[in-house]
Order: structure tokens, then sequence, then C-alpha cells
């Protein structure tokens, strides 16, 4: 009876347990099914996606490359340079993070003041380089940008002080037929006439290391007729074609840097008056050398036509006068060829310098000189003479003049100069001579009297 008893009590027991597990498989089930349905639900919500941010970051040092080896510099060092010295750089910039998303784009410029002399532009790597020709303080600045945003600049600054300098200077007086003129003049002038300039401009300092670079321009009523380069000297030329007023502007440069220009006024006056041919007034050539410490200046006329002879020396020659139909409108031109065929033209005066003791075109020989009257342009008149130049020193002898030829007593002992002529060995003989007694030693034994 007791086992029966058990063994029903032990089969209701089980029937609560198997109960109890029913239901917690249910409550588990339950639980489940709503624990995936709210991660069902979760997984097709819309989803905010988060990228990861690219901010500034950082310059690394400024390399400099060279022969004996690189040199690194922070942002915001004082770099001390050469003059004319490749300056050749590198450097990069870090964005945050530093990674194949995250690059920056970078810029880069020098400059003198507010001028910028060079540029450029780089990924994350900057590689460049540039020269300063000129003593100064430079300014290197390195620019950054990370995903758009603008970092702060990383900041050289470049001294040069060991340039050679070389600056703007002056313009020396222009040459018009052997006048000058001042920057700023006015230029009377004639119509059809050529005007033969010469100028040049002086950098400072005045060496070759330090030359100009030049041009001119002509104008008339502000359109430009004419322009040309040059080095720093000017040596050119123009027509006036028609009256008014023409400028003529001459500019210059010294290692690049504009100097002020030099302006002049050329003003072509009306022709009112016919301007033809006259004739030669019949006055002669005038000439005159350069006097010297131990030698006076001497002068003297010729004709046209005529030859006649100079000892060695430097002379001007002035032209005769020629009377056109309008006095005001006479020009002169000269042509001379030398004894070597050197041959040479001087337009638009009335006189001619010739120096024959200039190597490249003087010497003995005889020259042969023209001169050219033109009226209005034309040419209306030709002058042709001829000068002979011969090497001639003044020598100084003691002699006895005999009493029949000087008035003095027979034996007296007095002191004469004559001109000997050392090329041929001969003694030029005016037209008064007398004789030494006893005879000279030195080229020839005449004396000329007429000379003394």
């Amino acid at each position: 009876m007791l086992y029966t008893f058990m063994n029903g009590f032990s089969k209701a027991g089980n029937t609560i347990t198997n109960l109890k597990f029913k239901i917690m498989k249910k409550f588990l089930t339950i639980f489940l099914l709503v624990i995936t349905a709210q991660i069902f639900a979760q997984n097709n919500q819309p989803q905010t996606i988060v990228s990861k941010p690219c901010a500034c970051g950082r310059w690394n040092p400024l390399v400099l490359r060279q022969a004996t080896g690189s040199m690194k510099y922070e942002c915001g060092s004082r770099i001390e340079w050469s003059c004319n010295r490749p300056f050749q750089f590198t450097s990069s910039y870090q964005c945050s993070p530093s990674d194949a998303s995250c690059q920056a784009k970078t810029t880069w410029d020098v400059r003198n003041g507010n001028v910028i002399i060079k540029s450029g532009t780089g990924t994350n790597n900057i590689s460049d380089g540039f020269n300063l020709p000129a003593n100064g303080a430079y300014t290197l600045t390195l620019n950054a940008t990370c995903n758009g945003i603008k970092c702060p600049p990383c900041t050289f600054t470049i001294i040069i002080k060991d340039c050679l300098t070389c600056d703007c200077g002056k313009w020396t007086p222009l040459i018009i037929n052997r006048k000058s003129y001042d920057c700023g003049s006015k230029i009377p002038w004639i119509i059809n006439q050529p005007v033969y300039f010469a100028t040049s401009y002086l950098c400072s300092p005045e060496n070759e290391s330090c030359q100009a670079k030049t041009s001119w321009e002509l104008k008339k009523d502000g359109v430009i007729i004419k322009t040309v380069n040059a080095a720093n000297s000017i040596n050119d030329s123009f027509t006036p074609t028609a009256s008014g007023t023409y400028t003529l502007t001459l500019n210059a440069s010294c290692n690049g840097k504009v100097c002020p220009p030099c302006i002049f006024t050329v003003e072509i006056a009306k022709v009112t008056a016919s301007c033809d041919c006259g004739s030669w007034s019949g006055k002669p050539i005038k000439y005159q050398s350069t006097a010297t410490p131990t030698s006076p200046a001497k002068q003297g006329t010729i004709n046209c036509n005529d030859s006649f002879t100079l000892p060695m020396g430097a002379y001007t020659f002035t032209a005769p006068v020629y009377n056109c139909s309008s006095g005001d409108c006479i020009t002169y031109d000269w042509t001379f060829r030398a004894p070597n065929n050197f041959q040479a033209t001087q337009r638009g005066t009335n006189i001619l310098p010739l120096d024959f003791t200039n190597g490249y075109y003087g010497g003995y020989g005889t020259y042969t000189i023209y001169i050219y009257a033109k009226c209005g342009g034309k040419n209306c008149g030709t002058c042709e003479f001829k000068v002979v130049v011969v090497n001639k020193t003044t020598t100084t002898k003691s002699m006895s003049i005999p009493n029949a030829n000087t008035g003095n007593p027979a034996g007296k002992t007095i002191t004469r100069n004559w001109i000997a002529d050392d090329t041929t060995s001969t003694k030029v003989k005016p037209r008064n001579t007398v004789t030494s007694s006893p005879a000279l030693s030195g080229p020839g034994n005449s004396i000329p009297v007429a000379n003394h």
C-alpha cells in the first residue's frame, strides 16, 4: 500500500515537473521571439555612417639640398643665403590622420616685400627651387589645406647680403650733331632732316657686371612711330617727315629694375618759305688745331679744291658758308677718306673734328674731305679738299750767322727754331732761307727764316 502511495506521489510530482518545464519552454520561446523581432526591426532601420575626420596636422622641417649635404629648418627660421645660389628645397605636410584618405594640398611662394618672385603648387609634398639675385630680406611661405580646411602657414625669412649692388644710375646727355641736350630738353629741328643722336645709360656702380638694357621710342601725337631695343648705349637716328611735335623717350633697366625714363621734345616748324639751292659764299674752310701744354693752337684757312700740308695732331674744320634761298634751312654733311681707305660720314653739322693720331683711321698720308651743303635736306653743293699729314717736329740749333745775311756781326751765335720733316729726312723749305756756317747737323741744312 505504501508502495502504491509512493508510486502515485511520484507520478504526481513528475506531472507537476513536466508542467513547469512546458511553461518555461513557452516563456523562453516567447522571449526569443520578442528579441528576434526587435533585432529584425533594428536591422531594418536607416543607418547613419560616421566618417573618419581629416583635420589640420603639421609641417615637416624644410630641407635644403646642397653638394655638401642637407640642412633642416623649422617653421619661423631665419636662413642666410648667398646671392644667386640655387635655393633647392623640399618639405611635406601631414594632415590628421596621416593616411591615404587624408592628404594635404599645398602651395608656396617667395616674396620681396609684396612682390612675388616665384610660386608653385604641390600635394602633401613640395619640392622646388629658385634664385635670389639681389640683396634683401625675402619671405618663403608654405600653405596647406586638409579636406578643404585652410591650415596655418609655415614661413621662413631668407637674408641675402653678398650681391654686388646694381641699381639705377643716370642718362648721359643726348648728343645731336655735337650738341648736347639734358633730359626734358626741347629740340628745334627741320622737316625731312635726319636726326642722328647718341647717348648711354650708366647703372650704379658703373662696371661690367652692372650694365643697362635700354630702348627708345618715338611718338607723334600719341602714335608710336618707331621703337628700338639696345644695350647700355644708343646710337641711332630718325627722320621727321611732317611738322609738329615729336616725343623721344629713352628707357633703361638695371639688373631687371626699371629706371626713370628720359624724355625729349623735338619740335618741327612748319615750312612757310621755300628752301631751294643757292651758292657758296666764297669764304674759305677754316681749321684749328687742338692746343696742348707744349704746343699752342694753330689755325688757318683753305679753299675748296685745294690741297695743303698739316703736321700730325688733332684738328677741327669749319665748313664755308653756303647760302640757301632761305637762310635757316642750311645743313652740312661731311665725308672723309683716310689713307688706309677708311671712310666715315658725319651729318647735320658745320664742323668736323679729326684726330690724325687716332689709331683706327689716323696716320700719315693724304686725307680727302668732302663737304655737302643741303637746303631743306636736298644736296645742293659739294666742296672737296685734301689734307696731307706729315710728322713734323720743332728742333732748336745754335749757329753762326754771317753779317751779310742777318745784319748781325759775323760770327755772332744766335738761336733759331725750324720745322724738320722726319718722315723724309729732308727739310721743308719756305720761300726765304739762309745757310748755316758751319753746316748744321741733323736732317737738312736750311733755315726757314719766314717762320721766325
